[in-house]
């Protein structure tokens, strides 16, 4: 019974204080934030379907339920988020001092932490973005589904992992590319579309994702391998 701005407020407000936990966790324990993710994720999973008995809500405001399923021709109104969210996150990274300081941080901890970057405060600071940004898009399915379901985001790990390091993402840290996220993402998209209209078994989506992994951490691993032998020549 909240009103529409209030809730929203509130589950994103959920997501940025969920990564600033993974964010503290990962600066105190010095455990990989890739394991602190995934444990934490357990935890908020537990702790969401324990509050919702694991009942998903259909009761949602019609606001939110025309946002989601909205069209302007073939175009989604969601797009009136992720474009924009898109474009400033490209501009953050690359044009911004903190945007600087988190891939600096994750580019080499040591390096930068002695160049006077503040790498705990980057840490915690790139956490809390991406917990603002998982809430945003869980929001966004929510609408598009039309209900709040509390298992909605339990089979977006892999492609999550997935999108960034097929658009171009550094696995050693300190670069990425937004553009090639983005068209990595509608490349995942397209390929499960196109698979259901194929009729084949949408069990093979993660026998490909996996696939479309490992080529883009070996192409990878490649380029950093011939980086290092110009380098040393």
């Amino acid at each position: 019974h909240w009103p529409v701005g209030a809730a929203v407020a509130a589950g994103l407000l959920v997501g940025v204080l969920a990564g600033l936990i993974n964010g503290v966790l990962v600066v105190r324990t010095g455990i990989n934030s890739f394991i602190v993710t995934i444990a934490t994720s357990s935890v908020y999973l537990g702790l969401n379907l324990g509050m919702t008995q694991a009942q998903p809500f259909y009761h949602l405001p019609r606001e939110i339920a025309a946002f989601g399923q909205a069209r302007i021709g073939f175009v989604p109104s969601m797009l009136a988020v992720t474009v924009p969210v898109a474009i400033v996150m490209a501009i953050f990274l690359h044009r911004m001092v903190l945007g600087r300081q988190i891939l600096a941080a994750g580019g080499n901890w040591n390096a930068a932490q002695t160049a006077g970057v503040p790498v705990n405060r980057a840490v915690i600071l790139a956490h809390v973005i991406s917990g603002g940004l998982a809430a945003t898009a869980g929001l966004m399915w929510m609408a598009q589904l039309a209900v709040a379901q509390p298992m909605i985001g339990s089979t977006w790990l892999l492609p999550s992992f997935a999108t960034p390091i097929i658009g171009g993402a550094v696995l050693s840290g300190g670069d990425v590319s937004i553009i090639g996220t983005v068209l990595a993402a509608f490349v995942v998209a397209l390929i499960q579309n196109s698979l259901v209209h194929l009729q084949i078994d949408p069990y093979y989506v993660q026998f490909l994702l996996g696939l479309l992994i490992l080529g883009a951490v070996g192409l990878d691993r490649l380029s950093q391998r011939r980086k290092i032998e110009r380098g040393t020549v």
